[in-house]
Order: structure tokens, then sequence, then C-alpha cells
């Protein structure tokens, strides 16, 4: 293999990552949950192919959940808590900077929310559909996506919860190399802060 040869194969392998690391990563959610038909799903796709499919009865989770929260009154707080050590909290506490720092780059292409909402009481009913078209309007404002997001229906007669909500996120691998770098940034200087923050408070008694 000649010198120029190995030149060009550097080039074209540089030009692929530079196009996969801006290259969008194209997400799609779709979520539905309906208490009358006791049906409920969720999908995600990957650039159109699914890769997580869920179908739930949405009444036998709340009474798991409620079966849950009735048993756990009567179970001692104090046994259920675990000793977390500190390298698996730092851990933990990364994990999240970095998924904060993700999701303020995320965009969206498409946001969709419609139903109908009951609640049983009129006054409630209207306020919970009033919030969440206030929600999602200021979502898609804060993530800049413009257009209808929310239709909701409320129903003042009886208790239901038909919802379908469909999505369609977007995000590069230098969004995700960013965010992993503004994180590190961040706890580097708040570390090294600290230990000046340290040195200045000592430095006085020990030049005193």
């Amino acid at each position: 293999m000649t010198v120029n040869t190995i030149y060009m194969l550097y080039l074209v392998l540089t030009v692929i990552s530079l196009h996969l690391i801006v290259m969008p990563i194209v997400i799609g959610v779709y979520a539905s949950v309906d208490t009358v038909r006791d049906e409920g799903e969720l999908r995600v796709a990957f650039f159109g192919l699914p890769i997580f499919v869920k179908h739930i009865k949405p009444n036998s989770v709340m009474k798991k959940i409620n079966v849950k929260e009735e048993a756990g009154n009567d179970v001692n707080k104090n046994d259920k808590k675990k000793k977390v050590g500190k390298l698996a909290a730092a851990v933990k506490s990364f994990a999240m900077s970095v998924a904060v720092e993700i999701v303020k780059r995320i965009r969206i292409r498409h946001l969709r929310l419609v139903g109908i909402i009951g609640t049983g009481d009129a006054a409630i009913t209207a306020f919970i559909v009033g919030t969440m078209k206030i929600a999602c309007a200021q979502a898609g404002a804060y993530f800049g996506f413009h257009g209808e997001i929310s239709n909701l229906t409320p129903n003042y007669d009886s208790e239901r919860l038909d919802l379908a909500f469909s999505g369609i996120f977007s995000i590069t691998t230098a969004d995700i190399i960013y965010a992993v770098c503004v994180v590190l940034i961040k706890k580097i200087k708040t570390k090294c802060g600290g230990h000046s923050g340290a040195r200045s408070v000592y430095g006085k008694y020990i030049a005193g």
C-alpha cells in the first residue's frame, strides 16, 4: 500500500466520520392510553424502524400501583434504605447532568398530543386540560417547534382518559459529545474552584 493510498484512505475515513458526527439521529415516539378500552401502547422507532414496542393495560397498571402503595405504607422505610458508594453516586450525577445537556439540544421535528380528558369534576377537568395545553405550547416554544401541538377535548360528564402522543426528535453525535464536554468542564471548574477557595480561606492564617 503506497503512501498516497494511505493518505486517500485517511481522507475518506475522516469525511465519513465527520458526516456521521453531524448526521441527525432521528427517534420517533408514539404513546397512547385509553382507560375505557383498557388499552395502551408505547412504541419507539430509530430512523423509522421500531426498536421497542410495549402494550399495556392502564387500568391493571393503576391497580398494581395502588396495591404497592398500600403495601409500602406498612413497611418500615428504614429497612429499604441502601448505601450507595461515592463512585456510583458520582457516576449517576454525571450521567444526569449529561442527560440534561442532551435534552437542551434535542430538536423537535413533529409533536402532537390528541385526546379526551375527563376526571368527573368539570372544574378540575377544565383546569387540567388548560394546563396541559399551556405546557405543550411552552415545550414547543422552548425547543423551537412551531405549529399546533395539542388538540385536547375535555369530557365533563365522566371519568375518561384517552390520549395519543406522537413525536419525532433528532440529535447529532456532535451534540452528545458537546454535552459530555460541557459537563466535564463544569465539573473540573467546580473542583478547581473549591480547592482555590480553600487555599484563599486558609492562606491568610498561614501568611499571618
